[in-house]
């Protein structure tokens, strides 16, 4: 589902698809011979990327928004409300951008294009998640303790 669906949205967007392998099933065909990427490169991917299609991945999705990318998170089973990228979208008020197998390709295809929610809310998450981690680290480090 998630290979067939990346390639056909690419194929009528016109664009190259690139299929990350990670946690994908190896039984698939990775048309870049992607194998064992480093994390620095599938971020200089997802940056360079115009669209992205994130099948059953978090990270995925969280590059989309970081990079403010056209996105689509591909979920096959799990309720909407239950998987953690379909929390993220729901928080930022996009969930319409998570789809199942039984969205037909233009409906993706339509979601897809659509024009982009505002993401500045994860500026706001940031920077509380960088403030929250300096007070740990200092915290720790009164304590005598080193990370």
């Amino acid at each position: 589902f998630f290979v067939k669906t990346a390639r056909e949205l690419a194929h009528r967007l016109g664009v190259k698809c690139v299929i990350s392998p990670c946690g994908m099933n190896t039984r698939y065909h990775n048309p870049r011979g992607l194998t064992g990427i480093c994390p620095d490169f599938l971020v200089q991917l997802s940056r360079h990327a115009k669209y992205i299609v994130a099948g059953r991945t978090f990270h995925g999705t969280v590059m989309g928004v970081l990079f403010n990318k056209p996105l689509l998170a591909l979920d096959r089973d799990m309720p909407k409300h239950q998987s953690r990228y379909g929390a993220l979208l729901k928080d930022l008020g996009c969930l319409e951008r998570l789809v199942n197998s039984t969205h037909t390709i233009d409906e993706m295809l339509q979601r897809l294009t659509a024009p982009l929610p505002d993401f500045s809310r994860i500026e706001k998450w940031r920077s509380e998640s960088i403030n929250w981690l300096r007070n740990a680290v200092m915290a720790n480090e009164k304590k005598g303790n080193s990370i």
